[in-house]
């Protein structure tokens, strides 16, 4: 997640959707007084090679800390996170202001479900022997997904974002968000965690009919919503 004042946008970051590099990206136009939420330790190395702020503002104050976040503190030098990288919009609403919640522009990105399942299975089976993608379809899976997609960027199930991009129109959609904000120059976006997929042609290919029913049936609102 990033929250920018100087160009007044809130990026909500959904999974297998380029968040990270999107991250990265955005960061760029921050300032001190900015939210940018960490992100892994390589990719976090990505954004300070490329000059970029690094995360930052997103630890929650000491009076936030209940007894047990104290204990992590003293006992494991764990400090407590108030904003993360797929911080869904109804947690992160709650420590933002009204004023800003409403007024700055917030935007995500949405994929095709059945691209996002396969992209996942590549991600988490990263080394082979990997399962059947079948077997990869557990009620886990598909509730870790919705977690991260849907659930981002709505609230009660209403949408609370003002655009949802999709990630099929990556490039054209960049300079759309980089005309609406008017940032100064244009997103470049780095590769981070790219290259584990294996298979690249298309799920119809991949997915049995079976698998293509499954994933369209857990996921129709998304697909009717974006008109996959």
């Amino acid at each position: 997640m990033i929250l920018c004042h100087r160009f007044k946008f809130i990026f909500l970051k959904t999974s297998k959707t380029a968040g990270t590099s999107l991250e990265i990206a955005l960061s760029q136009f921050c300032g001190e007084n900015d939210i940018i939420s960490p992100i892994q330790r390589k990719d976090e190395r990505i954004r300070v090679e490329l000059g970029y702020p690094k995360a930052q503002n997103y630890l929650a104050p000491l009076s936030d800390y209940s007894v047990k976040d104290i204990f992590d503190l003293i006992r494991k030098r764990k400090r407590k996170v108030r904003f993360f990288s797929h911080i869904s919009a109804k947690e992160a609403s709650r420590f933002i202001s009204p004023e800003i919640w409403n007024s700055y522009f917030k935007f995500c990105f949405e994929r095709s479900p059945w691209e996002r399942v396969i992209s996942a299975y590549y991600w988490k089976n990263q080394s082979p022997p990997r399962p059947t993608i079948s077997d990869f379809l557990t009620a886990e899976t598909i509730r870790d997904l919705m977690s991260k997609g849907k659930d981002i960027y709505t609230i009660n199930n209403n949408i609370v974002v003002d655009r949802i991009f999709k990630y099929e129109e990556l490039e054209k959609n960049l300079d759309s968000i980089r005309k609406t904000l008017m940032l100064p120059s244009e997103i470049r976006l780095p590769m981070a965690k790219a290259g584990h997929r294996k298979d690249h042609r298309d799920y119809t290919q991949i997915l049995t009919p079976h698998e293509i029913r499954l994933i369209g049936d857990h996921f129709k609102d998304v697909i009717d919503l974006m008109d996959y």
